[in-house]
């Protein structure tokens, strides 16, 4: 796959100073709400959708996984010790073992295609980014202080690239899991 096939179509600017300007903005957010910002990423992710797509359908179904484990617990402890009951014992425990292995799994997967989705998607930004650099005269670096540039060029994108390592979407699969815990602690009380 050739860069530029990564590479994100964009309408061009229409001027050297209209491009400075959208690579300079000092206050992204005065042009939109937080949705909308992310909305202009979406085109850096969009070519690993499935990828996204698989991570976050695994995301309730590791806290299903979690919230399975504590059910079978009390089976343990209520049906199988409760009533001297060794080989239901060893059977749930066996079925626990797994099931710990399973979410861990789901976990694992899901995390590493996040973090796949989110990589792939700041290379591709980093490329996008080095690439309007090199088209721009000398005259745009002239006027243009250096340290805005390199701030531009690698640490904005790292900050970008901790929202898909910590960010909104390991938030989102923490309130899938709280809220399934919720419910489950309900259902049991």
């Amino acid at each position: 796959m050739s860069a530029d096939a990564t590479t994100p179509a964009r309408a061009a600017p229409r001027s050297q100073a209209e491009a400075e300007r959208a690579f300079h903005d000092d206050d992204p957010t005065a042009r939109g709400t937080d949705w909308s910002l992310l909305g202009r990423l979406w085109p850096f992710v969009r070519p690993y959708g499935l990828a996204l797509t698989v991570s976050l359908v695994l995301m309730p179904v590791a806290s299903e996984l979690l919230v399975t484990q504590p059910r079978l617990l009390r089976t343990i402890v209520d049906e199988g010790i409760g009533r001297g009951d060794l080989g239901l014992v060893h059977r749930t425990a066996a079925l626990l073992g797994a099931l710990m292995v399973a979410e861990f799994v789901v976990r694992f997967v899901q995390q590493y295609l996040l973090q796949l989705v989110g990589q792939r998607a700041m290379t591709d930004l980093r490329l996008h980014v080095y690439r309007f650099l090199q088209r721009q005269r000398m005259a745009f670096f002239d006027r243009q202080p250096i340290g805005r540039l390199v701030t531009r060029a690698t640490n904005d994108i790292d900050v970008l690239g901790e929202l898909f390592a910590s960010g909104a979407v390991t938030a989102v699969g923490d309130l899938v899991t709280l809220a399934r815990i919720v419910v489950a602690m309900l259902v049991f009380s």
